[in-house]
């Protein structure tokens, strides 16, 4: 039941990796969904024959979804280019047509599915010719610097936050918007010159679904750093609270060879075009114990092999702190891609001083195509 609630906590905040890549994200999302719940693909499949739209073009339509389903969103997760079905946009509106409900969303992101231009191509700061929903279209690496430093002044990082820029009075307003189930009053201050409104709130819907399943999973958790760890991303994650999160992820550190292993939050920053606001994310998965004792075996030989790496100590931490090295099977994983492997957590305040965890995802690895050539390694190199 714990790896069951914390699953739901995962998908419950899933949407918001939708949300991050792109303004349409979320429409897309409620498109296929409603279209999917309401009839078996079959079922859609020779409705929408029968209307005229060719089997062809309706693989084209289930290849599009299921690549939004891959990518978490409408930009490939690993790429960062826009993907556009090959189905044409008026087969797509018949599809659509056939449940209503799941055509209301369509007419409000079909145009944008199939926009090509040039500045919604890929993902980036807008004024570098990209897009993004971390920054409403018209913030600058000037508003983005502004707000860096005055965060910096507070000691607060970035990770659960998107910002946004409107004008009041003539004059410009930067939006701190930080995720969190429950909204506070706004907080204005005036920083250099410049005004900056704190908000709470931020995808509160969702938030509200992930606070909801964590509250229920901690009712079966195995031990007392399980019991602290969720009750700090409860607080970050209701609060808006970053220094929660972090607290969390010290307590998992401490959480040494779990059989049911979780994470979750707004983690990694490669989806930021400024490179320090955290895309959501979260997984449960089980232990594979065979595997991860032979990775024990790697981690107890690990200070040895440091030092036959070809670059100097100075590019090493002054004290090796030994990882926790686990395999483990994907049970969820909520985000726009599944990676090989994770070294977390990112807060370098922690990570330096009190320790981190490596997981190979094994079942990740598996599902890979054998014939796949490795990175970096050449044809030589594998035999």
């Amino acid at each position: 039941m714990y790896a069951h609630y914390f699953g739901k906590a995962v998908w419950a905040g899933a949407p918001i990796s939708c949300e991050q890549t792109s303004v349409e994200g979320i429409p897309i999302f409620n498109f296929l969904q409603t279209l999917f719940s309401a009839k078996k693909i079959d079922e859609l499949k020779q409705e929408s024959v029968s209307k005229g739209v060719s089997e062809d073009e309706f693989r084209h339509f289930l290849e599009y979804a299921t690549s939004f389903y891959g990518n978490f969103g409408n930009f490939l997760s690993f790429g960062d280019t826009k993907v556009i079905p090959r189905i044409p946009a008026s087969q797509l509106a018949v599809i659509a047509a056939i449940v209503p409900a799941a055509d209301s969303f369509f007419q409000g992101c079909k145009d944008a599915i199939y926009n090509l231009e040039s500045n919604v191509r890929t993902l980036g700061l807008p004024e570098e010719g990209g897009c993004t929903n971390y920054y409403s279209s018209n913030i600058t690496k000037a508003d983005i610097e502004v707000v860096q430093a005055y965060l910096a002044s507070r000691s607060d990082d970035l990770y659960n936050q998107t910002l946004w820029k409107e004008t009041k009075d003539g004059k410009d307003v930067l939006h701190i918007r930080i995720a969190s189930s429950e909204a506070k009053p706004v907080e204005t201050v005036e920083f250099n010159g410049h005004t900056i409104e704190i908000h709470t709130g931020n995808y509160g819907q969702y938030m509200a679904g992930v606070v909801a399943n964590l509250e229920k999973a901690r009712e079966f958790a195995a031990n007392d750093h399980q019991v602290a760890m969720l009750d700090s991303y409860i607080r970050s994650f209701r609060d808006g609270d970053i220094n929660s999160h972090k607290q969390a992820q010290r307590h998992w550190i401490k959480d040494k060879g779990p059989a049911v292993e979780t994470n979750i939050g707004f983690i990694e920053t490669y989806r930021d075009p400024f490179g320090v606001r955290g895309e959501w994310e979260g997984f449960v998965s089980v232990v594979n114990r065979e595997q991860t004792r032979k990775f024990q075996a790697l981690v107890d030989a690990a200070q040895t092999y440091l030092g036959t790496l070809p670059w100097p100590k100075d590019y090493e931490k002054d004290v090796f702190q030994r990882p926790d090295f686990t395999s483990l099977e994907v049970v969820a994983f909520g985000s726009t891609g599944i990676p090989a492997g994770i070294n977390i957590p990112n807060y370098d305040d922690i990570r330096g001083t009190e320790g981190f965890k490596n997981v190979s995802l094994g079942n990740v690895l598996a599902a890979q195509p054998a014939k796949q050539r490795p990175t970096f390694l050449s044809d030589a190199d594998g035999t």
